[in-house]
């Protein structure tokens, strides 16, 4: 009773703010092009390295924490492996873009969100729904784009945080404005920790603690000509290494997982008000290694995965008329799994490099017309496993009142099998079909709130056979919910965000909630900063709730719902010129005892303090 209130008043307050402006943010996730967030049939939420930077998040699996209808999943703590659902569905019917490239197709099997760096993130966008038909594959319920490139202004931070289980984080992040016209970017990042127990097992593994390292780097340079033409190069290096539990039969053991990636991207866009392109390729080589500490990697027991991966797309858009938007690209992407690829006991992958390609082309359209606005698109993507797969969108807003709008979309989509599925040593089935989806949402917003209904029909969706543990397509999905929340900024230093998700997941087959899944989340975060208030003294702070109902898994283990709160405050001193700022803050505030996954449970009310030194040219 008390959470239906809850929901119910998300939406009071924000009546009273119906006239306040607030800046329309220029998004790239929806189409592919620039465009502003009312021009979107759809709900898009951002967030800020203002908000990354002030909250001391740390990866992506933090970020994500913050969206609405996102359900955060994980072994333990940060080093572990981590993943999230959105609106009740799989991890990886979200496709994860990094600078409006794939990362999903860059991992054997799912991305691990903990492996994702923030401190070199400039924003995230997140729209939710089906975006299959200008995104391809894995844009079933949302796309998560990762934008890193550097802005044409000079800002400087270098940032030490000690915390909890003698964990240390330093952070760089340095972008040059070399002229008005050129940008270098340059963020470093090393972090360490002792960690705590992430599967703790009486008797067998008491004391044990799993720790992790992670490094990063990246170099990004832009250039924009006097005719708005921008070129870009990037290169990024990312090395997470982490102790996870590996005791079985009740010996107790602890193993290592080694995940390296090398990112090289290029790319270029224009626009003006006739036409528009966007232009990209992204190369990633990752090396994923798992072994028992204190074993080689060449060792019989460890498994060794060797991926390369292109993403290249190329997308026009022209406005032959006033309101009307038509545009056309192509993608490409292959994968390929080094032939030295190795299972562990069960030797090679394969005794040849196992490779994906897939070649795709789509086209939309956009009208806006008085208080109306209209949306098509249609893609078709050619899979040298699967065959081809055509999906398609269609959507209608109306505009009445003040700035509110009723949109309604409707589309298919469909999840790809990766690498894993595909091809893993006795549990793979290169028979996969696609995952296949039908999907409507229903959306009430204005600059302030938004409230969404939405159906997803997923049939052919891939799991393991509990006879013989292969893949297969087993399943059908039916996933009915309604989502809400608003957006306060009040006075000139505040902003409040609330947001609530109703969710049914439900396996059509065996007419039960899809395991590990929870039907209501909750949330609500606060920001303040002082700005100019006082002069040269600043303040600022933060507040997080966080509620997830409780989960029931296969082996019929049922977690119950828990609630977190994360506080933090920042302090800038008077006469340091706002260049120094000290920062602390308590995640767990209350010190809930809660498991993401059942055994795994979370580290306990986590401290931590900052200082940095920003902004000194």
């Amino acid at each position: 009773m008390k959470k239906n209130v809850l929901l119910a008043g998300l939406f009071v307050p924000v009546l009273a703010y119906a006239g306040t402006d607030t800046t329309d943010e220029v998004v790239v996730s929806a189409s592919r092009i620039s465009e502003t967030k009312t021009h979107v049939l759809g709900q898009i939420d951002v967030i800020t390295e203002k908000e990354i930077q002030e909250r001391n998040l740390k990866t992506l699996t933090d970020i994500v924490a913050l969206l609405p209808s996102v359900q955060v999943t994980s072994y333990g703590g940060r080093g572990q492996n981590a993943s999230f659902y959105v609106r009740g569905g799989n991890s990886n019917q979200v496709l994860v873009l990094l600078d409006g490239e794939s990362l999903s197709t860059s991992k054997i099997g799912e991305l691990n969100a903990n492996h994702i760096p923030a401190n070199m993130i400039e924003k995230v966008e997140f729209i939710r729904g089906h975006r299959a038909s200008v995104y391809g594959a894995n844009a079933v319920l949302g796309v998560i784009n990762i934008i890193t490139k550097p802005e044409y202004k000079n800002k400087q931070r270098a940032a030490y945080t000690y915390s909890s289980y003698d964990t240390h984080d330093f952070n760089l992040q340095n972008t040059f404005a070399i002229t008005e016209n050129d940008a270098l970017k340059v963020t470093g990042g090393v972090s360490s920790s002792d960690g705590f127990n992430v599967h703790p097992v009486p008797g067998i593994n008491d004391g044990a603690r799993h720790g992790f390292d992670n490094y990063d780097v990246q170099i990004g340079y832009s250039h924009t000509f006097d005719n708005d033409l921008e070129i870009r190069a990037d290169y990024k290096r990312i090395k997470n290494e982490g102790d996870y539990d590996n005791s079985w039969s009740g010996v107790a053991g602890t193993s290592v997982n080694y995940d390296e990636n090398q990112i090289a991207s290029i790319g270029a866009d224009f626009g003006n008000d006739l036409y528009a392109f966007d232009f990209g390729t992204m190369y990633t080589h990752d090396n994923d290694y798992n072994h028992p500490k204190g074993v080689p990697v060449s060792d019989m027991q460890s498994s060794a995965f060797k991926m390369d991966t292109i993403n290249s797309h190329f997308t026009n858009e022209f406005y032959p008329v006033t309101d009307l938007r038509l545009g056309f690209g192509a993608d490409y992407a292959y994968s390929r799994l080094n032939k030295n690829s190795k299972v562990e006991w069960s030797g090679n992958f394969a005794n040849s490099a196992i490779s994906i390609n897939n070649k795709a082309a789509f086209v939309f359209a956009r009208y806006d017309y008085s208080f109306l606005s209209g949306e098509l698109s249609g893609r078709i993507d050619d899979n040298s496993v699967y065959g081809s797969e055509g999906t398609y969108n269609v959507g209608i807003g109306a505009s009445f009142l003040e700035d509110y709008q009723f949109s309604v979309r409707y589309g298919t989509a469909y999840r790809a099998p990766n690498m894993q599925e595909l091809y893993y040593p006795g549990y793979g089935n290169s028979r996969l079909d696609p995952e296949k989806s039908k999907n409507l949402e229903v959306t009430l917003r204005n600059q302030y709130f938004f409230i969404s209904g939405f159906y997803n029909n997923i049939k052919d969706q891939i799991g393991s056979d509990p006879l013989t543990w292969q893949y297969e397509n087993i399943s059908k999905v039916n996933i009915k919910g309604v989502e809400g929340g608003a957006n306060i900024p009040f006075a000139k230093y505040h902003e409040l965000d609330f947001s609530a998700s109703l969710m049914n997941p439900k396996n059509k087959d065996t007419h039960k909630t899809v395991y590990g899944r929870a039907k209501q989340l909750y949330k609500a975060k606060y920001m303040f900063d002082s700005d100019d208030m006082f002069a040269d003294f600043g303040l600022d702070g933060y507040a997080d709730y966080r509620f997830t109902s409780k989960r029931t898994f296969s082996n019929g283990k049922t977690l119950g719902g828990f609630a977190v709160v994360n506080l933090g405050v920042g302090v800038t001193p008077a006469g340091m010129n706002k260049y120094v700022r000290f920062g602390f803050g308590i995640d767990n505030l209350l010190d809930k005892k809660y498991e993401y996954n059942a055994g795994y449970p979370t580290g306990g009310r986590v401290y931590s303090g900052t200082i940095e030194i920003k902004n000194l040219f």
